[in-house]
């Protein structure tokens, strides 16, 4: 696929020079003429794109892995009657229905589900159809992904100095909440 994709930039950018067609053969490259400019224009443009399109198919997978992670703890509120177990001996249980599980009225967990539907879907949006990144609408994902870093960052302070009990599930989605900002930010 790579290679269909290299080629056809090559032949983009060799038509846009009027220069012969650019073949590539494995990692050698063989050409006729001078590419000049337009290859290396096209070039550019399609790493641009593949840097972009791994970082936000990054972005979608860590989202959804965060929605997964809210979406089991908000199942196992409602639905089952058991303690939550947590893999790194923590008492989730204790956390996730503690004073602090709601923010304003809302389930903590619910406002995970939209967060990270919202980012998931924003992302996606911005792979299929790059006319959606405008600077609105990147700004507004980027000031969710901040908000939920920061209140990500408030919830484990809880945790540590108001609870003094550790709910893995929640560190595993501060911790995704963190990289979802980094990676939106830096990349």
């Amino acid at each position: 696929r790579r290679r269909r994709l290299w080629s056809a930039a090559a032949v983009m950018a060799a038509e846009a020079e009027n220069t012969n067609c650019i073949l590539f053969t494995g990692k050698t490259c063989k050409t006729h003429k001078n590419p000049g400019r337009g290859f290396y224009v096209g070039l550019c443009a399609i790493i641009i794109f593949m840097i972009n399109a791994s970082s936000s198919v990054i972005i979608i997978f860590l989202s959804f892995a965060g929605f997964l992670i809210a979406f089991y703890i908000r199942h196992h509120k409602k639905n089952v009657k058991e303690v939550l177990v947590c893999p790194l001996r923590a008492n989730c249980d204790t956390v996730i229905h503690s004073d602090y599980s709601k923010f304003l009225g809302i389930p903590v967990e619910i406002l995970g589900i939209l967060y990270y539907g919202l980012i998931a879907v924003s992302y996606g949006l911005f792979i299929v159809l790059p006319e959606t990144a405008t600077s609105s609408t990147l700004f507004f994902v980027h000031s969710a992904s901040a908000l939920a870093f920061i209140f990500s960052i408030y919830l484990t302070l809880v945790q540590a100095f108001a609870l003094k009990n550790w709910c893995t599930w929640c560190i595993v989605s501060a911790v995704i909440s963190a990289s979802i900002f980094l990676i939106s930010f830096l990349g």
